[in-house]
């Protein structure tokens, strides 16, 4: 579907083909890492960080109301005075949520305080569970309506106009 609007958007089959090039490197969504991020992913301490950078470089759906994927840069402060950066490439809005310029992040780092990464098997876990509850209560509110249209039916006479109290 991105490569059909960019391909329709700009009628150019080299800018469709970089377009899906771009789709298969966002994955799944939750951005591009190289082998040093997943280990550290894995195997790195965990802290908290701060978004200084956000781009956005394409929507999802039309107008951007599906999210959008962005590439993020920011830093964790440690301790000791020093400072590791961090850069994550294509992450899903829809999946990760919204990452604006200011937000505190769950950040992987080395023991050395060199390299760190944007969590982001927590972030999408986090999101994961926001969208988890937000189900849980539409179906709650949806139940609600239902047994009150079924009770609304209950006390209803033959022609379909509410019963009059005898």
């Amino acid at each position: 579907m991105f490569k059909k609007f960019i391909a329709r958007k700009f009628g150019n089959t080299l800018i469709g083909d970089a377009a899906t090039a771009l789709q298969a490197s966002m994955g799944d969504g939750l951005g591009v890492q190289g082998v040093a991020d997943r280990k550290l992913m894995s195997e790195g301490l965990e802290g908290q960080g701060v978004i200084t950078d956000r781009r956005v470089i394409a929507g999802k759906g039309r107008n951007a109301v599906l999210g959008a994927y962005v590439d993020v840069e920011g830093h964790i402060n440690f301790d000791d005075g020093t400072e590791a950066t961090f850069s994550s490439n294509g992450l899903d809005t829809s999946k990760i949520g919204d990452l604006s310029v200011g937000t505190i992040v769950p950040v992987r780092y080395d023991a050395s305080h060199t390299s760190a990464v944007l969590d982001t098997a927590k972030l999408g876990a986090a999101k994961q569970a926001e969208k988890d509850t937000a189900a849980e209560v539409r179906e709650s509110r949806d139940a609600e309506k239902i047994a009150a249209a079924d009770a609304a039916l209950a006390h209803q006479d033959e022609s379909g106009h509410p019963e009059r109290p005898s």
